[in-house]
């Protein structure tokens, strides 16, 4: 639907309405005496006078058409494309932009927009995301049309390049090239803003295995940096920092000097410590509010092959 919008109207050259207080050609003394007397009708006969007159009278009439071929502009005023990241419990969001503003040499007289500012969009059950397309048009009072001014409106559970897990209220990713563990932080929190991924659980471990980790070793925010032989998660202040789950692989972890980092094995989804500064794909997770559903408390122990 094709929304005409109001008041939206810019006019670089003045256009001034004919009353009887600015007139220039009117008949001398003449004036508004009736509620019906507000048209004006030209007298060529009397030195080319103004009158006023019913608007109900029938007579004959002047017509005009506009030569004007400019069309108006809107400039750099157009919205950029943008998105929104809503709540994984939540299914609408409203979306809001500044609409474009138009030039024209003559008078812009009507914008016709398909949306207007807040703006409710729905998700499906089944969307991870769902956009709408955003067009402006403009009219000048000859009838040009201008550039239509389109842009893109996302509404999605999680930044793109993120799969969302509502059980866990979490978004997770991947890097795009294989990183450093240092440089896998920086990239999720870059880039996502997030963190390398906090695995509270058995469930959790293999949705990610299955889900994110692909034909390579990945890293996961688990590390013993700050003292050797103790694992905590890296991601600061995160809810799940405190979690006891571990899945390490068989004879793991080796307590080497230089092996404090830990990777997720593709091949199982055991866990290995490794060399910080060998390069893998970092897991990344961006967490929104607590669990709908937590992982149980059978799930959180120590796995062993």
């Amino acid at each position: 639907m094709i929304h005409r919008v109001i008041g939206q109207i810019t006019c670089v050259a003045s256009e001034t309405r004919f009353t009887t207080q600015n007139r220039y050609d009117f008949l001398p003394g003449e004036s508004i005496t009736t509620e019906e007397e507000k048209c004006v009708y030209f007298i060529p006969f009397i030195d080319r006078w103004w009158n006023i007159f019913p608007c109900s009278e029938r007579i004959n009439y002047i017509c005009e058409k506009f030569h004007d071929t400019v069309k108006p502009t809107y400039g750099s005023t157009c919205p950029e494309d943008f998105q929104v990241i809503i709540p994984l419990n939540e299914t609408s969001a409203e979306v809001t932009w500044t609409p474009p503003t138009w030039e024209d040499n003559e008078c812009v007289v009507s914008v016709d927009a398909s949306h207007s500012p807040g703006y409710v969009i729905h998700m499906l059950e089944e969307e991870r995301s769902t956009s709408v397309n955003i067009t402006y048009t403009a009219h000048d009072r000859a009838g040009n049309p201008s550039a239509a001014c389109s842009f893109t409106a996302k509404v999605s559970y999680c930044p793109e390049g993120m799969i969302p897990n509502i059980r866990f209220s979490s978004c997770y990713g991947k890097s795009t090239s294989s990183v450093t563990y240092q440089e896998g932080g920086t990239f999720c929190q870059d880039v996502y803003g997030g963190y390398l991924a906090i695995i509270s659980c058995q469930e959790e471990n293999d949705w990610i295995l299955n889900n994110i980790v692909s034909l390579e070793n990945a890293w996961i925010g688990y590390d013993d940096i700050q003292t050797e032989g103790t694992f905590l998660w890296s991601a600061g202040n995160i809810t799940d920092e405190e979690s006891t789950f571990e899945n390490w692989h068989i004879n793991k972890p080796d307590h080497g000097t230089d092996q404090h980092c830990t990777v997720i094995i593709w091949k199982s989804g055991k866990w290995n410590n490794t060399n910080c500064k060998l390069k893998a794909i970092a897991i990344c997770e961006k967490h929104y509010s607590q669990p709908i559903s937590v992982c149980s408390s059978a799930d959180i122990t120590t796995g062993k092959m």
